[in-house]
């Protein structure tokens, strides 16, 4: 039984203990649940980081790790050069208190072909 942050409650009947997980051509091992979750392929918690010797380097958006056995090495994310300025939720949500217009609008790209289907979708 697994608890989401949202509280929700997963029961999940599979596991894998040390499983292999390959992270910048390094082998990690780490107990694995299976949940029906369709938006994440895999969640490293605070307990498997620590283990792993994590550090976080948001503003680098990097990982360092340094296992107990092995060398150190950096995971480097994907690092987006946007144009556009970004709001987030929590930001919109104080703009909007603070008397700011909003406005709400559902962007269809029809430019690409999809095969979602009402069923397909997890609610």
């Amino acid at each position: 039984m697994t608890e989401l942050p949202s509280g929700e409650v997963m029961i999940s009947s599979r596991g894998v203990r040390d499983a292999p997980i390959r992270i910048a051509d390094k082998e990690l091992s780490g107990d694995l649940i299976e949940l029906e979750m369709r938006d994440y392929d895999l969640i490293l918690g605070m307990d498997w980081l620590s283990r792993h010797g994590a550090t976080i380097d948001c503003r680098k958006r990097t990982v360092t790790f340094t296992p107990e056995s092995g060398e150190a090495f950096i995971f480097e994310g994907i690092k987006v050069k946007s144009s556009l300025p970004l709001v987030t939720a929590l930001k919109a949500q104080k703009m909007i208190r603070a008397g700011c217009q909003a406005y709400l609008a559902s962007i269809v790209d029809k430019s690409r072909e999809t095969t979602l289907k009402p069923e397909n979708v997890h609610i």
